[in-house]
């Protein structure tokens, strides 16, 4: 009896880890996508650089490319309000898919990113993959 009990035990403790580390994760994984879109209103496109997927490695062509390609995101992200986090879906322990709502002008959109763990940390796909 006393066995199972402290089986019973040990296998609650363990899945509360789980999800603390689960939890723990996507929280992560949110603060980047927010720090991302604030980063890209403000134009400061040096620091979403380095939240963004392939740049830790990348050479200074393709970073140049990177950078292109946020500026004219940063155009446009210029005229987001709000950025609420609605929903981090971790695929496994390198990759997560996340919905953002973005409020544009008083208006919701919905939209889905892709978010990739690198030795850095969590980094968001630009690629549109």
């Amino acid at each position: 009896m006393k066995k199972t009990s402290l089986l019973i035990m040990a296998f609650i403790i363990l899945s509360l880890l789980l999800t603390a580390c689960k939890n723990n994760e996507e929280k992560k994984i949110a603060d980047v996508v927010r720090t991302f879109y604030e980063t890209m209103k403000k134009g400061d496109l040096d620091k979403a650089l380095t939240l963004t997927k392939g740049t830790d490695q990348a050479s200074p062509e393709q970073l140049l490319t990177a950078k292109d390609i946020l500026s004219l995101g940063s155009s446009m992200a210029k005229g987001i309000d709000k950025v609420v986090v609605k929903q981090v879906k971790l695929l496994d322990e390198k990759n997560a898919l996340v919905l953002v709502e973005l409020q544009l002008g008083g208006k919701a959109k919905d939209t889905k990113m892709k978010a990739f763990k690198e030795a850095s940390g969590w980094k968001v796909d630009i690629s549109g993959q």
